[in-house]
């Protein structure tokens, strides 16, 4: 049998992740990232497209990336 869990715990790991839109966050001037943040806040607009808009512009980034973010700043 696996032991999932021990193979697991033996990888180098950090104790913690940073999610991908805070570092583009940082990264942008703070005009641009205020309007990033005032998008991410809007539940209309759906992960996908910030996604989409990103990426057009450079910042190339998942909607998993957009959803775990979301999910993160809620808790």
């Amino acid at each position: 049998m696996t032991d999932f869990y021990a193979e697991m715990q033996s990888y180098d790991t950090p104790s913690w992740q940073r999610f991908k839109i805070d570092l583009i966050l940082e990264d942008m001037p703070e005009d641009e990232a205020e309007s990033l943040r005032a998008a991410l806040n809007d539940p209309d607009i759906a992960h996908i497209t910030v996604s989409k808009v990103l990426s057009a512009h450079g910042r190339v980034v998942s909607a998993g990336a957009v959803r775990n973010w979301r999910h993160g700043q809620s808790r």
